[in-house]
């Protein structure tokens, strides 16, 4: 078992499956903070990093392959809260951001869909619908057994 002192740490590890052996690679740019209980995904030779337990703004960092650069992307009026714990999922070009928690430890039940290709974000509005199914239960006969 490996045991750490640090709770959380910044650096970037690579993991080399044939030779069964992790890299620490060097990075240029802005590092994100210490993040814990966060979101990542691969995209086009970019590591989007999404959200974490840091701060009250939310953040999108992006890790850069063909660089090795990490840089952080900005984001308008129309830009998630920060939240931790959510979980991410790429489907073609956008990356959908569901749930998480806030910085004030409420649960967040918003979707989100992120423009990998433009940089945007819009909020999802999810339409739930009920179907109540009314099942009709017979009482066997005391002769079925």
């Amino acid at each position: 078992a490996v045991v750490s002192t640090q709770s959380t740490g910044n650096e970037l590890w690579q993991y080399h499956i044939e030779a069964r052996a992790w890299t620490k690679l060097t990075c240029s740019g802005p590092k994100p903070p210490r993040l814990y209980n966060h979101a990542a995904i691969l995209y086009d030779r970019k590591i989007f990093v999404f959200g974490g337990s840091v701060g009250v703004n939310f953040s999108l960092w992006v890790f850069d392959f063909d660089v090795y650069e990490w840089s952080v992307y900005h984001g308008d009026v129309n830009w998630p809260s920060n939240r931790h714990s959510q979980s991410v999922a790429v489907f073609n070009n956008h990356a959908y951001m569901y749930g998480g928690y806030t910085f004030l430890g409420t649960e967040s039940d918003d979707l989100w869909c992120y423009d990998l290709d433009e940089n945007y974000w819009k909020a999802i509005q999810i339409k739930v619908t009920v179907n109540l199914m009314l099942c009709l239960v017979t009482r066997p006969s005391s002769t079925a057994l």
